[in-house]
């Protein structure tokens, strides 16, 4: 530092960034003057430049950037304005700077003559920094435009201030400067999605979150496609957002395919929730993935408890079906099999079949066809028993005729005889008690002679309650209960000889006393009840149940009741014709017989009659 300045000189000279010059307007620009900061920014003291005692300055910038700081320093001091330059110095090191120059031309005041001062300052890390920045920005540039979607950024304020080239070629819009971005931006959007990704872009700006929409933009060809826009916010350390980066990908297609795949699952799932099967689906750990509302329904459950439990646990004492199940999937083969589930005390008929995602389930409910087909061939079996029966029952009443005819004639003739006398009393009441059981039979054989008339049953039954009432035990509570008008066209004695038929069997199961229910009235009969039942004609009928709080019957005797001399009764206490007699006559009358029973609750059996209708 030039010793000779003022104190406050030095100490300013001392503090400003940078060499302060003063120099010839010459081609070296010889130096007059430098500061001391003259040293770190070329490597050469004051001293080597002044008077180019060693160097000239001129010689040490770059010879790339000398014709244009001659250029604007002789524009500065032609029009007498102060002069900035940027350019590179070359140092004594050989090292290569950025610096800035700010100066002017003046007259000294001893000669009057022109030079330049001002002064210079190094920004090598600054202009790096730029230099960096510029070369990162032309290889984003670069890699967006290079890419197959739309590549834009926003400022922290959210307003977009670059798009790739794939906009322009994805719209079909020409390239607009910065400014116009926004507007293009709109401008390309389907009206009916433009104010929901505006205003999801606001919230995004507002919360500073991840922003992600779909929308539709405009195409080339004047068509709109579907495109997902998402953006994130890059923040500085102290969590403020400095810019936006985000990215625009037409999923147009994807997104058709996706409807098309929607409607077809929707298709499927509606097939699934329509089939008259149930169905469901579980995965490779045996969890369930679907059902469908048939399987609801037969299994008792609902779905959403369902998906993703293990159906061994939701459904334990399943072995076989468990066994066929991952018989299947182990040999990966179709399974078809028939089981009952004791838990729901259901029978399924089932279709197993393997996939890669686990296995699909169909099934259905075959227990009412079971039972269906069981009481067809129990009806069959009837059927046939009536016809042998019937057959034999019938001869051997006209034979039991003529016995009984002749057995009374001599029986007349020997009036004188006691002892002849009295053998063909017995002939007469054996053959009376083989005509009583003929009867039964052919009542069972559904060949009796009945004597219909039009009957309220609720009355009959009313005016039998006595008569009952003497033949019970005095311990049984006997209940009536009537409905609406039961009117029947039915032979009356026929069916007060079933009604007290089926009461004694009552008392029978009662031995120590209990509940006996008649009840009447109309009960109608369904399609569906006449297809489960075999010869059940749908439609009204006049019912008469009789109930009792009995030992019942066993399941495997119960099948057989109607069955003509069978009866679980001891020797001599009953003949096994009473529920076959009561299951004759109720057919012949064109009517249904149900029992029910459930052992130590109870025996229930109705009679259905066809309500005014003849025989």
């Amino acid at each position: 530092m030039d010793r000779t300045l003022p104190l406050d000189q030095q100490l300013l000279l001392k503090h400003i960034p940078g060499m302060v010059y003063r120099c010839r307007n010459d081609d070296d620009w010889t130096m007059l003057f430098a500061s001391n900061a003259c040293k770190a920014l070329t490597g050469y003291s004051p001293e080597d430049l002044i008077d180019n005692k060693r160097v000239s300055y001129a010689s040490l910038i770059h010879p790339e950037d000398r014709d244009m700081v001659r250029r604007e320093v002789a524009e500065g001091v032609r029009a007498h304005r102060a002069f900035h330059c940027t350019y590179r110095l070359i140092t004594r090191d050989r090292l290569v700077r950025w610096v800035r120059e700010q100066g002017e031309a003046v007259r000294t005041e001893e000669r009057g003559t022109l030079v330049l001062q001002g002064y210079i300052t190094d920004i090598t890390d600054e202009k790096s920094k730029e230099l960096a920045l510029a070369e990162s920005q032309a290889s984003f540039t670069q890699l967006a435009d290079s890419m197959p979607l739309i590549v834009w950024t926003a400022d922290a304020n959210g307003v977009t201030e670059y798009t790739n080239r794939a906009f322009a070629e994805f719209t079909g819009l020409a390239p607009q400067p910065i400014q116009n971005t926004v507007e293009r931006w709109v401008s390309a959007i389907h009206p009916e999605d433009r104010a929901k990704v505006t205003a999801a872009w606001r919230v995004a700006n507002q919360t500073g979150s991840d922003y992600q929409q779909e929308f539709r933009l405009l195409s080339p060809d004047g068509a709109y496609r579907w495109y997902l826009s998402q953006a994130r916010p890059i923040r500085n350390r102290h969590g403020d957002i400095l810019k936006w980066y985000g990215a625009t990908i037409d999923v147009h297609d994807q997104r058709l395919l996706l409807q098309d795949a929607r409607r077809l699952a929707t298709r499927l799932i509606n097939t699934l929730e329509s089939i008259t099967d149930a169905f469901f689906t579980v995965d490779k750990d045996w969890r369930f993935t679907y059902l469908n509302a048939k399987a609801e329904e037969l299994l008792g459950v609902k779905r959403n408890n369902m998906l993703g439990r293990v159906v061994w646990a939701e459904f334990p004492g399943a072995e076989v079906f468990e066994s066929h199940y991952r018989q299947a999937v182990a040999e990966h083969s179709t399974q078809e099999f028939s089981a009952e589930y004791a838990p729901l005390g259901k029978t399924f008929h089932v279709h197993a079949y393997p996939s890669g995602e686990g296995l699909a389930v169909y099934f259905r409910d075959i227990t009412g066809d079971l039972a269906m087909q069981d009481g067809l061939r129990r009806a069959q079996h009837l059927e046939a028993m009536g016809q042998l029966t019937g057959g034999v029952a019938y001869d051997f009443n006209n034979l039991l005729t003529v016995i009984l005819g002749n057995a009374e004639r001599l029986e007349e003739q020997l009036a004188t005889q006691p002892e002849l006398r009295s053998v063909a009393g017995v002939i007469r009441k054996a053959a009376a008690s083989g005509a009583e059981l003929t009867r039964r039979l052919l009542a069972f054989a559904r060949r009796q002679a009945l004597e219909p008339r039009l009957i309220d049953i609720a009355d009959l039954v009313t005016n039998m309650e006595s008569l009952l009432r003497r033949t019970l035990n005095g311990d049984i509570d006997i209940q009536l209960i009537h409905g609406s008008q039961a009117l029947a066209v039915v032979d009356p004695v026929e069916l007060e000889s079933v009604l007290l038929n089926l009461c004694v069997n009552a008392r029978d199961a009662m031995p120590a006393g209990g509940r006996l229910t008649i009840e009447t009235g109309l009960r109608y009969l369904d399609e569906e009840y006449a297809v489960e039942h075999a010869n059940v004609a749908p439609g009204l009928y006049v019912m008469m149940a009789v109930s009792d709080t009995g030992s019942g019957i066993a399941p495997d005797v119960l099948r057989r009741v109607f069955e003509p001399f069978f009866t679980t009764k001891g020797p001599g206490t009953g003949t096994g014709l009473g529920l076959s007699m009561a299951y004759g006559f109720v057919k012949q009358s064109r009517g249904h017989i149900t029992i029910h029973s459930e052992p130590d609750k109870g025996t229930t059996v109705t009679i259905y009659l066809p309500q005014k209708s003849g025989i």
